[in-house]
């Protein structure tokens, strides 16, 4: 539709969908009464615990380096794989058929183990994303990438708002809520990096190596929680009188 008819078509059909989705949302998903909650300084309390920190810090960084590949991957489809622009939308099709596999992989592995599955995802996502730096120009490939990338990077994220949710016992929706916002500053960092590794640094193919780099950081943040995690609790303080 963008090429077609214009930048703005497009934004006009995101709308009318939105609104032929909001049609049954209203019919069938039944009110609920508001949710009891304390004062405002007493959930935003929430943020002072390492966990919920850590988890949303998860969020930003995890997804930068997907986000960031995900931004250019026209230009990178077109410029670097050799594809036409007429293949993209089928390119960006498939790589929604795998956001589709992703997210419902992704739940799954997180209610089987959470941080072994996130941290194995963000691995996973790191490699295939410097394999498509390695291989970006075999356009067979790069179609089977894109796809790839496409589960990956919905795979990471019902894990990451369950850890948040899990962390976040007393204000679980305000935690969620500013999880969010994390991810949507990642992805306004991920535009303004790209633009400068295309225009200052080594090159549009680049930011595939770039993307996993920024992967393997958001890993050693699920590293460093899963480690936490398998901590033993400290022993209680031996109460016996002397």
């Amino acid at each position: 539709m963008g090429q077609n008819f214009g930048w703005r078509a497009t934004f006009v059909a995101v709308a009318a969908v939105v609104i032929i989705a909001l049609l049954p949302v209203l019919r069938f998903v039944p009110a609920q009464p508001p949710v009891a909650t304390g004062s405002v300084a007493r959930e935003l309390r929430v943020f002072a615990g390492r966990d919920v920190r850590l988890a949303i810090a998860l969020t930003a960084v995890g997804n930068v380096g997907v986000v960031t590949v995900f931004t250019y991957i026209t230009p990178l489809l077109t410029d670097v794989s050799g594809f036409p622009a007429d293949a993209v939308p089928v390119l960006l099709l498939v790589y929604g058929a795998g956001a589709v596999v992703g997210n419902f992989l992704g739940g799954w592995l997180s209610d089987k183990a959470l941080m072994p599955s996130l941290t194995g995802l963000l691995a996973v996502l790191a490699g295939v994303l410097a394999l498509f730096w390695l291989v970006s120009g075999v356009q067979a490939l790069a179609a089977i990438l894109t796809f790839a990338i496409g589960v990956l990077a919905f795979a990471i994220v019902p894990g990451m708002q369950t850890r948040v949710l899990a962390t976040a016992g007393s204000a679980p929706t305000l935690a969620v809520a500013v999880n969010a916002s994390g991810f949507q500053l990642a992805a306004a960092f991920a535009g303004w990096l790209g633009g400068r590794v295309i225009s200052d640094g080594p090159g549009l193919r680049s930011i595939y190596l770039v993307g996993a780099l920024l992967t393997v950081a958001g890993l050693a943040i699920a590293v460093h929680i899963l480690r936490r995690d398998r901590r033993p609790a400290p022993a209680p303080a031996d109460r016996t009188p002397a």
